[in-house]
């Protein structure tokens, strides 16, 4: 029978003293069987079973102390020339903060693929890397990988997180290959926020978006940064509002963004500590016209470039272009209001110019063949 156990984080160290914290641990003994929620692309190449049970490590982020489970755990066998993700359960974070990971690992000396480690903080539609091999520095030995920070995972409702590789051996998985193998598996987190909001809302108004939230209380509330996004995963910050530091008392704050981005815009808040530290609020989203109503990028999808049109006013100062990773492919000066894009990959890109005035626009556009 699979095992999850609730326990209370530690705090000493990694959250605030006067935080109370908890989190999950998700172990491996139900044989021959991923636990509930857990799923993997390659059922021959990912096993749970008991061989080289866990050992010789206790779960630093516990207390009491947990040490290794033994007995059954996963392993990511490298055979097949197979391509495998293993993705967990999803995590349900909401009202949490400083969220860790962690787990337990331990590969062969002949296992040779690349590991990649990511986090879903949108229910697994894109992910983040947080880990680009956790194998690498695993031995025949097993230790305890973590805590991993996943400050992104902060107040999420449904958050997954993913192990990927692709076997470099072609042999059959029978038998005993070359294999990775992790047990133990720990979501933690702190239970109490600095900052207790009641709402947080975004509303188009004549002017713009207008943002507006409540907090309950706050403690060594500095401040909140104000950030947004075209695509709920890369985000900018367009503002900041004073907090109130200690307090027990409602407070309001409203913050009105001008120049909203056309289309879909994606709003949160950053809410930072005078110590520094910080944690995010849930995402809202609302649909605005763009400022000035007249913001167009066309044709789109495009094959070799794309027309950028401002409001009579504006002229274009730089710009950049960038794939979904966040990368810049292109950048460009003032002096033309076209984009080439025949020398792209067909394929999804965010297009962000700064005008001669300050003022930002921010287009998704599709590159096709």
């Amino acid at each position: 029978m699979k095992k999850i156990y609730l326990f209370v984080l530690f705090l000493g160290v990694l959250f605030k003293a006067t935080s109370q914290g908890g989190g999950i641990l998700q172990t491996f003994d139900a044989a021959s069987a991923l636990p509930t929620g857990w799923s993997t692309t390659a059922t021959s190449n990912v096993v749970v079973e008991n061989a080289s049970s866990s050992s010789g490590y206790t779960i630093p982020t516990t207390d009491p102390t947990v040490s290794a489970s033994g007995t059954n755990n996963l392993s990511m066998k490298n055979c097949g020339s197979a391509t495998v993700s293993v993705t967990t359960a999803a995590f349900d974070l909401t009202g949490k903060s400083n969220v860790i990971v962690g787990f337990g690992r331990r590969r062969t000396s002949a296992f040779n693929a690349t590991v990649a480690f990511s986090v879903s903080v949108d229910g697994g539609s894109t992910f983040s890397t947080l880990s680009s091999d956790v194998s690498s520095a695993a031995n025949t030995t097993w230790a305890f990988l973590g805590p991993i920070s996943v400050p992104a995972a902060a107040n999420q409702a449904s958050v997954i997180f993913r192990f990927d590789y692709t076997a470099t051996n072609s042999g059959l998985c029978t038998g005993s290959p070359a294999n990775f193998r992790i047990d133990d598996f720990i979501v933690g987190w702190n239970d109490v926020f600095p900052v207790k909001l009641t709402f947080f809302k975004a509303e188009e108004r004549s002017g713009g978006v207008e943002l507006s939230w409540q907090t309950s209380e706050e403690i060594s509330n500095q401040r909140f940064e104000i950030e947004r996004s075209l695509d709920a995963k890369s985000f900018e910050k367009i503002g900041t509002i004073e907090g109130k530091g200690t307090i027990s008392i409602a407070q309001h704050y409203s913050f009105l963004d001008s120049s909203p981005l056309q289309g879909l815009n994606y709003y949160r808040l950053k809410q930072v500590d005078f110590d520094g530290k910080y944690s995010y609020s849930v995402i809202r989203d609302i649909r605005a016209k763009g400022q000035g109503h007249s913001f167009r990028v066309y044709p789109n999808p495009a094959t070799n470039e794309v027309k950028i049109e401002l409001p009579q006013e504006e002229e274009i100062n730089n710009g950049e272009l960038l794939d979904l990773t966040g990368r810049i492919v292109k950048r460009y000066a003032a002096g033309s209001d076209k984009v080439s894009i025949i020398d792209l990959r067909p394929g999804v890109y965010i297009l962000k110019i700064k005008t001669q005035t300050g003022a930002s626009y921010q287009q998704r556009i599709i590159k096709i063949n």
